[in-house]
């Protein structure tokens, strides 16, 4: 098996990171800890004591080392890979193209509604197409 040093090294750097965190939380507030050391106690640990982390005054820091941590593994392992689910026929009047739901990672929301034909849809849009789709399914 053949390890890559860079990811391995950004899971530690991940680990420390959000480990330090809960630390803080811990130690503070008295809160029970994460039921582990790895990444996703951590992070669930973390998402359950964000009000808290949000009211703290070292909530910036928090911020720019998280975002920064999300910045360097977007650069090592690229953006979540994107995902369309067609939603019908284009609302675009005289357009035969497909609408779609383009999602970044798996049931993540859409982050845009694009046609095949090529045009996008803006987010104020998105609504009405909603609500024509429901009329249509019923």
């Amino acid at each position: 098996m053949k390890l890559d040093e860079r990811t391995v090294e950004m899971r530690t750097e991940t680990t420390d990171v959000l480990a330090s965190w809960a630390r803080l939380v811990v130690e503070e507030r008295g809160a029970k800890g994460p039921r582990g050391r790895d990444v996703a106690s951590l992070v669930s640990f973390l998402c359950q004591e964000m009000d808290w982390i949000a009211g703290h005054p070292a909530a910036v820091s928090f911020d720019e080392e998280v975002r920064q941590l999300l910045q360097r593994l977007s650069a090592l392992f690229g953006p979540a890979p994107a995902h369309g689910m067609p939603l019908g026929a284009c609302v675009e009047p005289e357009c035969t193209g497909t609408l779609l739901a383009v999602t970044r990672g798996a049931g993540g929301s859409p982050c845009q509604v694009s046609c095949d034909a090529g045009h996008v849809l803006p987010p104020r849009q998105w609504l009405m197409v909603a609500g024509q789709r429901a009329r249509w399914s019923q």
